[in-house]
């Protein structure tokens, strides 16, 4: 079961995605609301991105999620009403599923092989 912080991590990143989308769409202009949605998912996520490395972990979501973050950010801030920021946090959505759930996404580890 997810912790709180999984929650409003999960919460923000799907307004984030809801923002880029409408703002595509044509539906308003970027600001606070914007903003915040981002600020939230990074204040949020930060925590485990945090474990991760302390982890040492080498797997695909581990590697991935820093550069796509910082992606998305930067086409948020500087490409906002484009697509660009869709395809980003479509993105950070795929890294999140494969990070609640491994075992549905990735194909089972070989005998011996930790995943992580």
């Amino acid at each position: 079961m997810p912790g709180t912080l999984d929650r409003v991590h999960d919460a923000s990143l799907a307004a984030w995605s809801a923002l880029a989308l409408a703002r595509a769409l044509g539906r308003g202009r970027a600001g606070v609301p914007d903003a915040l949605a981002v600020a939230v998912n990074l204040a949020s996520g930060t925590p485990a991105a945090l474990a991760r490395l302390r982890a040492r972990r080498r797997d695909a979501v581990a590697l991935l999620a820093p550069p796509a973050v910082a992606a998305a950010v930067l086409v948020t801030a500087t490409a906002a009403g484009t697509w660009r920021p869709v395809a980003a946090t479509a993105v950070l959505q795929v890294l999140t599923a494969l990070e609640r759930r491994p075992g549905r996404w990735l194909p089972p580890a070989r005998a011996g092989t930790p995943r992580s």
